[in-house]
């Protein structure tokens, strides 16, 4: 039965990463920005506003879906026991469905600075999720 859960958070974490970050931050880089809010900033500052709008409609949007999609996937596999193991599983999915989307797909690439915020957003969610496991543990045990 702990390979079943293993297996299953793995796949978690392969679903989670193409569903969150793949689909819903596709649709939200689809969504057209109106021309005044480039305007607000100006010409010089295309780019501040190119990161500020990455931030606010792409990376903490996925920020949290990935970590409550990692504190589901720990509440339905791990309960209280393998909690190392669990998150070891989801972040092996994660870092599988990255891969082939990164180095797979396409050409790897360093994304320009403007765009570091969605780039780094699934891990700094994983990150958010495991550290508020570990929290919970700790208070548990």
């Amino acid at each position: 039965m702990p390979t079943l859960r293993i297996l299953g958070a793995f796949a978690f974490g392969l679903l989670l990463y193409q569903i969150a970050v793949v689909y819903i931050g596709g649709v939200v880089a689809a969504v057209q920005i109106p021309r005044p809010y480039f305007a607000w900033f100006g010409r010089a500052s295309s780019e501040v506003a190119l990161a500020v709008l990455d931030l606010a409609s792409f990376a903490l949007p996925t920020v949290v879906l990935v970590a409550g999609g990692v504190l589901a996937a720990h509440r339905f596999l791990a309960g209280n026991t393998n909690t190392k193991a669990v998150l070891g599983a989801v972040l092996a999915g994660l870092v599988a469905c990255f891969a082939f989307w990164f180095v797979g797909v396409g050409q790897p690439y360093l994304p320009p600075w403007w765009a570091v915020s969605g780039f780094i957003a699934p891990w700094a969610g994983f990150a958010l999720a495991a550290w508020l496991v570990a929290r919970k543990v700790r208070r548990a045990g």
